[in-house]
């Protein structure tokens, strides 16, 4: 009784001897040996077949076929003819025509496609598949065409339940290597062509092996995951002058690398070239994805592939792979491996058999909506009579021209969401005016005009320390007033008669107010000590009866980072979150965007990429659908939870408190640029946290959501009785110099209008 061995490595069937059946006796004999096996006879059948291949003039009917086996076998018995041959893993005993006979039936409807010259040349050819998951539909497709008398292949891994969406086996192969499976597979098909497994993958110490082991590969196929592998393949192939062939499975896109041909050229179509060699070896985690956008050109991929690269270590473990495409890959692998063998494609280059592109619908899709602005622009006249309506006062003095464009051109320095500057100013008759410019602030965040206060309050602030600086007092009226609401405030001025120690302070904060700036980076490792908390905090909030809760602790930090990745991913993902962020186009009156571009948001590369591939609604859209994008959410909270510390800045909701809050964070971040620290603005919780109470705009999924976070936001902040958070700043120690966003030139946002005396 023969079963198969104790190990399941075994690939190849055993051809039974010929002298075990030269006769009757040792026929009967080695029978009995395998009487326990499952025998298929299949000589007479495949003896007949060849019998009517060999005369394709005569159209033989069964009976025919029959006659003309009978005489051809005439006076010998049929059991000694031909081979006998017993598959281990199946317990099968086949009998078959010999070897000749059964390559001529194999191949014979592939003439003339491919001629029996070509059939005879390729018989010869050796080739190696690294990868065998498409290297399975590659390596079956390759078998079936019989393509090569020498196949090599090259896989660790084992075969799970999940693997079977693509590769087409049994289940009954679930915990086998993939290639042993492959081998066998491809047995079945062909017993007599000689494949060889690399069950332990492709290393160090047997690459060159696998490469060159009875003569160098005519060919190498790269289907695996291991960008190291796959870059250490390349070069030895490049250095060995064999050519490479790489499939995807997305958009159809196959990479040929013809280095028989071109023995210089640049391995990966020169895509790392500019990588550092030592950076290409021991690849960290921190680097694969960059590298794997570079390598498949990400902007080229498909749509769902995109979204589904940004969910890899999310939602998904892998990069996904379908069966059609698997198998369109294994077709066009095959096709061209033929080709390049044959001597009839000599082409390197990246090329794509994109089926959604050939075969798709051809009715013209619907326009995208154009981004417009809801609100309209500024308007002077109306802005200069809400001035000229306030009671008239006598300016106790009134700064210069020069030293007005100086103060406002420090009010413009102020952060804004989006770059928004929502501000008009106005100088009439020693009183300056601001304005919030409703035009210029429509973001889904600014509900009720939130982000806007915010930004005007820290515009205000500068403006007191830069006017202090000038040896300015200043005494301002806060509004709005219904009758007047786009009007915030308006300041006169007074000389100082002395100099109080925080005009001193004051000073210092207004040479900060150039060298402000956002930096939304994980930063440096840095602990603030009590002094420095203190005297970030010293910003005024008792004036405006306000609380500064200064969250250190570490977990606490980790959590609230959490729940602003998570509330920035729920405002990306909406639909008019989306647009802020990748439509929208503020521009100044020349034309000019003043907007934030979507990469100078990125805290880091993978953050980067992940905003590059969001540039495309259809993938916002797709990761919408299956409650993706967490990498977003995720690479946000890596970063903010390297904060020093995060201030939570809240006020009684009535009276202006996002306008009051907007003036402590402006002070609290001028205070820790004195102290070579950084800050970073996290308005999308609060601002979602607001809009949570009506409702307003959001979806049920997003309510759930958001009632989760502001749950756990509320068991970390600690807000008096009648608060509400109204601004969040975490500080840090930035490791990069940030870059400056463009402001509104001055004529733009500042108008002198003086009576004539």
């Amino acid at each position: 009784m023969h079963s198969e061995s104790t190990t399941n490595t075994n690939h190849k069937p055993l051809f039974i001897p010929k002298e075990q059946y030269t006769d009757e006796l040792s026929y009967r004999s080695f029978r009995n040996e395998y009487k326990n096996a499952v025998v298929l006879d299949l000589y007479a059948s495949q003896a007949k077949e060849l019998i009517k291949v060999q005369n394709p003039r005569s159209r033989l009917t069964g009976e025919q076929l029959d006659e003309r086996y009978s005489e051809r076998t005439a006076g010998s018995n049929p059991d000694l003819e031909g081979c006998w041959l017993y598959y281990p893993w199946s317990n099968r005993l086949l009998h078959i025509v010999n070897e000749a006979d059964f390559i001529a039936l194999r191949t014979t409807r592939n003439q003339h496609k491919i001629t029996a010259q070509e059939q005879a040349s390729l018989s010869q050819r050796k080739i190696g598949i690294i990868g065998l998951s498409v290297g399975h539909a590659v390596a079956l497709t390759l078998a079936t065409e019989r393509l090569f008398g020498k196949l090599k292949l090259a896989d660790f891994d084992t075969l799970e339940l999940s693997n079977l969406n693509r590769i087409r086996t049994g289940i009954h192969n679930i915990g086998l290597n993939k290639s042993i499976i492959t081998a066998r597979e491809i047995a079945e098909i062909d017993p007599f062509l000689d494949v060889e497994c690399y069950t332990e993958g492709i290393t160090s110490e047997n690459l060159h092996h696998f490469l060159t082991k009875d003569g160098n590969l005519d060919l190498l196929i790269d289907e695996c995951d291991d960008l190291e592998v796959k870059i250490k393949c390349r070069q030895a192939a490049r250095a060995l002058q064999i050519p490479v062939i790489m499939e995807t499975s997305d958009r159809g896109m196959l990479d040929v690398e013809r280095f028989d041909l071109e023995p210089g050229r640049l391995i990966l179509h020169g895509m790392l070239s500019d990588i550092p060699p030592e950076r290409l070896e021991n690849i960290p985690p921190a680097d694969r994805l960059g590298f794997v956008m570079r390598i498949i050109d990400v902007k080229n991929t498909s749509r769902r592939g995109r979204a589904s690269l940004l969910e890899m270590g999310q939602s998904i473990s892998t990069w996904p792979q379908l069966a059609s495409a698997v198998t369109l890959g294994g077709g066009v692998v095959t096709d061209v491996t033929r080709r390049i063998l044959l001597g009839q494609f000599t082409e390197s280059g990246r090329f794509y058999v994109d089926l959604e592109q050939i075969i798709s619908n051809q009715a013209a899709l619907p326009a995208e909506s154009v981004y417009t602005n809801p609100n309209a622009k500024f308007n002077l006249a109306h802005a200069l009579g809400a001035a000229v309506a306030l009671p008239r006062l006598e300016a106790l003095t009134q700064p210069d021209r020069e030293e007005i464009k100086q103060i406002v051109e420090a009010g413009t320095q102020a952060p804004s969401w989006g770059n928004d500057q929502p501000w008009k100013w106005l100088y009439r008759n020693g009183r300056l005016h601001l304005f919030h410019d409703p035009h210029r602030s429509h973001a889904f965040v600014n509900y009720k005009n939130t982000a806007a206060y915010l930004a005007l309050g820290a515009a205000f602030t500068n403006i007191r320390l830069k006017s202090n600086a000038l040896g300015y007092s200043i005494a301002p009226l806060f509004f709005p007033v219904a009758e007047i609401p786009e009007l915030v405030a308006a300041i006169d001025f007074t000389s100082q008669s002395d100099q109080p120690e925080s005009t001193s302070v004051a000073a210092i904060l207004a040479e900060m107010i150039p060298q402000r700036s956002t930096s939304r980076n994980a930063g440096l490792p840095h602990e603030l000590s009590a002094e420095d908390v203190r005297y970030l905090t010293e910003s005024g909030a008792e004036t405006v009866n306000a609380h500064i809760d200064f969250i250190q602790n570490s977990s606490h930090i980790s959590e609230l980072a959490q729940i602003a990745g998570a509330c920035e991913l729920i405002n990306i993902l909406h639909e008019e979150g989306y647009k802020d962020v990748f439509e929208r186009n503020t521009q100044s009156g020349s034309g000019e965007s003043t907007s934030i571009h979507p990469l100078q948001l990125a805290v880091d590369p993978h953050h980067g990429a992940a905003l590059a591939m969001l540039g495309d609604r259809k993938i916002a859209d797709i990761l919408k659908t299956i409650d993706g994008g967490n990498i977003v959410a995720e690479r946000i909270a890596a970063a903010v939870s390297a904060s020093s510390g995060i201030a939570i800045i809240s006020m009684p909701e009535e009276g202006h408190p996002h306008f009051y809050s907007g003036m402590i964070a402006q002070e609290m971040w001028l205070r820790a640029v004195q102290l070579g620290l950084s800050a970073q603005p996290l308005l999308t919780p609060v601002s979602l946290f607001s809009r949570l109470r009506s409702g307003e705009g959001l979806n049920e999924n997003e309510i759930v959501k958001l009632n989760v976070l502001k749950a756990r936001f509320e068991r970390i902040v600690r807000l008096p009785a009648g608060y509400s958070p109204v601004a969040l700043l975490r500080i840090h120690k930035s490791s990069t110099i940030a870059t400056k966003t463009k402001r509104l030139p001055l004529d733009e946002v500042l108008f002198i209008v003086n009576d004539e005396i």
